[in-house]
């Protein structure tokens, strides 16, 4: 099964959930009836999520990079002209942690989620990286994007006050990710004055690029969720009350559940049925409680 069919949320008309493979779901979508895409995508060898439309599992980086584009192709169709894209993705080191990729596939060899040891570094190392190089895949992706036709506008860094701990003796913990915003257009809609932040004289100043959002989990998923925290600014910034925003990836529903607290409608992709439930228990969350910004910008 490709595409199935849409299913509609039991709490709220404003939320449709789609499942298959978002690259074959976009392509169903109406072109321009999107007003903004908040996603975080799979990284780049971390986990296996036991479907076969996954990304993430590519043997190199390049690979990875081009397959990722290529699915923003089919969300810069559904985008409106004005539309923007927000996009949080990670990084990682050329080393053993992830996946061994066999002829078979990726060989899970530690708990479900959670990173694995022993990853083959040969396809790696034929593209040119080093062991312990920093692959640089935020950057790779958005060059890449770029060149493809994207307006690169901004890199937020997602600054984590409570990282993972890392094992390490040679560098320091890495504590940050990106979050890159692309537009179609030179114009695109932004309502900066949804996310101005107050300043100790009571002025309203323009937020910064660095934000500061401590990891959080939700306990219907056995994985770490992006915080509603991070999600907010781009949800009020780049959609106006009343649209639609787009995640190709779903996940836990984190975004949707942003983006229906914020009233507006959300198109969620999630290429796992499993997760349809997860999803609702997520928005209902996330909507049951809201009654300020969940956001306030350091």
């Amino acid at each position: 099964m490709v595409v199935a069919q849409a299913i509609q949320n039991r709490m709220s008309e404003k939320l449709t959930i789609h499942t298959g493979d978002c690259r074959a779901v976009l392509s169903t979508l109406e072109a321009e009836s999107i007003d903004a895409c908040v996603t975080s995508p799979p990284y780049f060898g971390l986990r296996e999520y036991d479907h076969e439309y996954q990304i993430g599992t590519e043997a190199t980086v390049t690979e990875f990079v081009n397959n990722l584009c290529d699915i923003m192709e089919g969300v810069r169709r559904v985008l409106k002209p004005d539309g923007t894209l927000w996009l949080n993705i990670g990084d990682g080191y050329c080393n053993t942690n992830g996946y061994q990729r066999s002829k078979k596939g990726w060989d899970r060899t530690a708990r479900e989620g959670a990173q694995a040891n022993d990853r083959d570094l040969k396809d790696l190392l034929n593209e040119g990286y080093k062991v312990k190089d920093v692959l640089g895949v935020p950057w790779r992706f958005a060059f890449e994007m770029q060149r493809r036709g994207w307006y690169l506008r901004q890199d937020i860094v997602w600054s984590k006050p409570n990282p993972m701990p890392e094992n390490v003796f040679d560098r320091c913990t890495k504590s940050h990710e990106f979050i890159f915003l692309f537009s179609k257009s030179k114009k695109y809609y932004f309502d900066l004055s949804a996310i101005k932040t107050q300043s100790p004289d009571g002025s309203l100043a323009n937020p910064r690029s660095v934000w500061t959002v401590p990891v959080s989990r939700f306990s219907g998923a056995h994985f770490a969720t992006y915080p509603p925290e991070l999600i907010e600014p781009c949800v009020l910034a780049g959609c106006p009350e009343g649209g639609t925003v787009l995640d190709p990836f779903a996940g836990s529903g984190t975004t949707a559940g942003v983006a229906i607290a914020n009233n507006r409608h959300a198109v969620m992709i999630e290429a796992n049925a499993d997760y349809v439930d997860l999803i609702n228990q997520r928005v209902d969350e996330i909507a049951g409680l809201k009654a300020n910004p969940l956001f306030t910008f350091e």
